[in-house]
């Protein structure tokens, strides 16, 4: 971690003119903050230097499923130690955010993170083309969406993933599970075929019917417990699709915001 979070400030504070100097250890603090995004309201922090007054400024984004800005606190509350003001919030949904993470497409996640990067600007008065985004897994394809929107931020740390796209890194995840439960090379292609149905039925390509039959169809056999699905509801399937299609490389490949990408070599996913 610490050489992560050093890697990390000098990204930082090679993209901010007039960036702090590294303070170890300096006096931080936190106090919450309302985001309005469009439709809803999300319950978030900011965690900001004490005795500095920031320059720089990061938006946290948390990773997939239902998360919490617990997740993210510590970063933040080392970031802001080291004179970095941090915002970082409740996904859609969850804890005092309104909303719904199920039913909230990328470019709704990628708009958050927009709102919070001018939330953040407003409270702190560090400007928007100072205050970067910090991804963790899924977080790193909404910074991505939300370059792809028009944000240009200062910087982009992508941690764990965001070069390849979700359907691509998922279909990896259920082989890894099949191998895993000792699926035989037959059974791993029968599996992997229901994994194509699945996202089928995302892209509604698939009716439900139809995965829930190929599902069915290995129900038998000891591995197939390794494949679990989420499903959305049928209303919120269409929020879903971009699971199928996104693809990062393109807005990668066309974004001029400095990168840092941290992988971790011994990651069973990778």
């Amino acid at each position: 971690m610490k050489w992560m979070m050093a890697g990390a400030l000098a990204l930082v504070g090679a993209c901010a003119t007039g960036a702090p100097a590294v303070i170890e250890d300096a006096a931080a603090e936190s106090r919450p903050i309302r985001i309005a995004s469009n439709d809803v309201a999300l319950a978030g922090e900011l965690a900001l230097p004490a005795d500095v007054a920031p320059v720089v400024g990061v938006v946290l984004l948390a990773g997939s499923g239902p998360a919490s800005r617990d997740m993210l606190r510590p970063s933040a509350e080392r970031l802001a130690a080291r004179g970095v003001a941090a915002i970082y919030y409740d996904k859609r949904g969850v804890g005092d955010s309104d909303g719904d993470w199920a039913a909230a497409s990328l470019a709704d996640l990628a708009r958050d993170a927009r709102a919070a990067a001018s939330a953040l600007s407003d409270a702190t008065g560090v400007p928007e083309d100072r205050i970067g985004y910090w991804g963790h897994s899924q977080g790193v394809w909404v910074a991505l969406k939300a370059i792809d929107l028009g944000a240009r931020p200062a910087f982009v740390l992508a941690l764990s993933g965001g070069g390849l796209g979700p359907r691509a890194i998922e279909t990896r995840l259920y082989r890894l599970a099949l191998e895993h439960a000792g699926a035989s090379d037959a059974e791993l292609r029968a599996g992997l075929e229901v994994v194509d149905t699945y996202f089928a039925y995302l892209d509604s390509k698939a009716s439900l019917a139809e995965f829930q039959s190929a599902r069915d169809a290995i129900s038998g056999f000891a591995w197939a417990d390794a494949l679990r699905f989420p499903l959305p509801s049928e209303d919120g399937r269409r929020h879903w699709a971009w699971v199928t299609t996104f693809d990062p490389g393109p807005i990668a490949a066309a974004s001029e915001a400095p990168t840092l990408v941290v992988l971790g070599g011994d990651d069973r996913n990778l």
